[in-house]
């Protein structure tokens, strides 16, 4: 005979089943609110994207992607930590974020469905601070210092002369290990300055070192800057300004966005759509991604077939999904191959992806119709992206008229400059912090006038989610940094200086327009 205490476990838990099939999509969803830094006495404004579903079994499996930003949501410098098999409790009701390849691990003392408050620790072991969400709310940011961009322009006094600091940064091609040095997706480059005649013959500020490297502890504020002439040990202060030794350079003033970008529904409602798999049929799929930080569509296209599995006799979806920047005749394309999918007839929802490669893509289908498949599409380096829309026959209606991602291979015109960019297909990283790779980026930058010989561009990245780009010259002591325009019609660039002992560049953006004559 079971006692009373017992018999309300068991009634509570089977309750809780006949609701959680239910109860676990609404509450597996977007997370939004700020990170306290133990150490800094500053927030970090969070967003927690959920990616949830059902295995063969009608076990419920919950993937994440934390992302944390710097200056806030408008922001193109963030850091991103995904957890491939979140721990759900359903006992307790809390949750455990933790994986051997990510710097983070979360634990919930508190999740109610509408809000989630964790520990945060990093992998060597200390307390970071703790996270505090809540779905789709930025009550959590009054009256809350937060955590800066990096890349500004810097100015102070030191020694009694004017110094300058200018930082940019631009998302890493290379293969990274972000322990010990978080910020670690990012280069950082930059320049020391101060007004010296006798160095550069000018009244204008020169540069006195040439920052070729850094890496920034944002838990702590710890900075450091590898110079071409002097490496400095650095502390980023709570009100942004920056102290390197007995120089302390302020930042000019920035806005920040507190409101996370809205989720889109840009597309026309299917005529009639199932979730379930017997109506999904194979072939080739063409339509949209809508990019919703972005507000602007990209050209994409969905590969499927399924097969019969002899030894289990599961049937499997193989699948193919690619990006295109442009039309989708172009060169400059992003290819996803996911492992092959074992899915059941009946299940609401199919999720493709490949975990073990730490494969960029994961796409979450959540409505299949006739010759047409919806869903949503995550990152692991940027959380969710925003929704798709694919057909076998004429390609999606949309309810707006926001741009198409288009190519970046084209010539860019400045007053001063012009931009001669091509893109090619690289060597295939195992792991990057660069959504754009293995896209490669080369070409030059040549001046207007024609006296100059080129400047040669070695290497870069584009953040696509984002806009952001970085463009590597002269073997990557030099760089220009700034943003592309949604249908990829023009760019807004930083022009850095030619290293130690020629005149400092002001941080203004520059816009250069596609083949176009100023």
């Amino acid at each position: 005979m079971l006692n009373l205490s017992t018999r309300k476990c068991l009634i509570l838990l089977f309750l809780l089943f006949l609701e959680f099939p239910a109860y676990s999509y609404e509450v597996f969803d977007r997370y939004i609110g700020t990170l306290s830094l133990n150490k800094r006495g500053l927030h970090q404004i969070a967003k927690l994207d959920f990616i949830s579903f059902r295995d063969l079994d009608s076990n419920l499996k919950i993937m994440a992607v934390l992302s944390l930003y710097f200056g806030g949501f408008n922001s193109d410098e963030y850091v991103s930590y995904h957890f491939d098999d979140v721990e759900y409790n359903l006992i307790n009701n809390s949750l455990v974020f933790s994986q051997s390849d990510q710097d983070l691990t979360l634990k919930t003392t508190i999740f109610d469905g509408s809000l989630m408050i964790a520990d945060v620790r990093s992998s060597t072991g200390r307390n970071i601070g703790t996270i505090s969400l809540r779905q789709e709310s930025s009550v959590l940011y009054k009256g809350k210092n937060l955590v800066s961009t990096l890349t500004g322009a810097y100015k102070g006094e030191c020694q009694g002369r004017s110094v300058y600091l200018n930082l940019q940064t631009y998302r890493s091609s290379s293969g990274i290990i972000k322990t010990g040095n978080p910020f670690g997706s990012y280069k950082i480059k930059g320049q020391f300055g101060a007004n010296v005649k006798k160095l550069c013959r000018s009244s204008a500020p020169c540069v006195t070192n040439q920052i070729i490297d850094g890496s920034y502890n944002f838990f702590n504020g710890n900075l450091t800057l590898y110079g071409a002439n002097k490496t400095e040990q650095c502390i980023i202060n709570q009100d942004t300004s920056i102290q390197c030794g007995s120089c302390r350079y302020e930042k000019n003033p920035e806005t920040i966005l507190k409101s996370v970008w809205p989720k889109s529904e840009p597309f026309r409602k299917l005529i009639s759509s199932d979730s379930r798999l017997a109506y999904l049929q194979e072939g080739e799929y063409h339509g949209y991604l809508f990019h919703e930080q972005r507000k602007a569509f990209q050209n994409m296209s969905l590969d499927i077939v399924g097969y019969q599995q002899d030894k289990s006799g599961n049937y499997l979806l193989s699948s193919v999904a690619n990006l295109y920047f442009g039309d989708f005749s172009s060169n400059e394309m992003l290819s996803y191959r996911f492992e092959d999918q074992a899915v059941r007839l009946l299940n609401g929802s199919i999720v493709l992806q490949r975990s073990v490669d730490d494969l960029d893509a994961i796409i979450k289908i959540t409505d299949i119709g006739k010759n047409s498949i919806r869903g949503i599409w995550y990152s692991i380096l940027f959380g969710r992206v925003g929704t798709f829309y694919v057909s076998k026959d004429n390609l999606p209606e949309t309810t707006d008229f926001s741009p198409v991602i288009g190519s970046l291979s084209s010539e860019f015109h400045s007053p001063e400059y012009i931009l001669n960019l091509n893109i090619f297909p690289g060597h295939t990283a195992a792991r990057t912090d660069d959504p754009f790779y293995p896209l490669q980026l080369s070409g030059y930058f040549s001046y207007q006038s024609g006296i100059t010989s080129r400047i040669m561009i070695t290497g870069g990245s584009y953040d696509f989610y984002t806009g952001k780009i970085g463009i590597e010259l002269s073997g990557g002591t030099r760089v220009s940094t700034g943003s592309v325009s949604g249908p990829s019609n023009s760019m807004h660039l930083r022009w850095s200086s030619n290293g130690f002992a020629t005149i400092m560049q002001n941080f203004d953006l520059r816009r250069f327009r596609r083949n176009h004559i100023w």
